[in-house]
């Protein structure tokens, strides 16, 4: 497990617009705006070369649109997947701050992670899997499963931006820039 900090280019997310508990995300842009982001715990991101490469073409029925799925991804120039905190790298993008993040390597990182979430060192990992590669595969399949889309954070702000899904300040201050 290695910690990185990362830009929203680097991070793919799947290609849905609605983010759930605005509130939420409320709370964490106040405290990336007010450059309190060190105090947050970091957001989980693997890998992406931790997907099985056959899993999408084995699980459905259109291999070749499968295949063409998992080949979109893999040119996709950014290299991780985000596994938690999607609210945390949302309000970061907002703010221009770059992403704390850890990145997972290995099972064993699965269990640091869940010892972490005990001693509140990280609030949540809701993936209940052992396997990296089955949280990986797990992800993609949510993705094309539900939006046969994937994106960056950064694109997903943009798009959180200019189609009124997010309060003005938020726009504001993003358009702002630093």
């Amino acid at each position: 497990m290695e910690r990185k900090i990362l830009q929203p280019e680097q991070i793919i997310v799947p290609g849905e617009y609605e983010l759930g508990n605005e509130s939420i995300l409320k709370i964490y842009f106040r405290v990336f705006d007010r450059e309190h982001d060190k105090d947050l715990p970091p957001v989980i991101v693997t890998h992406k070369s931790k997907i099985n490469p056959s899993y999408l073409s084995d699980s459905y029925s259109d291999k070749q649109k499968a295949d063409e799925f998992y080949q979109m991804l893999m040119d996709s120039e950014a290299q991780y997947l985000l596994l938690d905190g999607n609210h945390k790298s949302v309000a970061a993008t907002l703010c221009h701050i770059p992403i704390h993040s850890l990145n997972l390597e290995r099972r064993t990182d699965i269990a640091k992670v869940r010892k972490m979430v005990k001693h509140e060192e990280l609030f949540d990992f809701p993936h209940k899997q052992d396997s990296l590669i089955e949280i990986a595969n797990s992800f993609i399949q949510y993705i094309y499963r539900n939006k046969e889309i994937i994106m960056t954070v950064r694109q997903r702000v943009d798009k959180l931006t200019s189609n009124g899904d997010l309060p003005q300040y938020m726009k504001e201050r993003y358009h702002k820039g630093k």
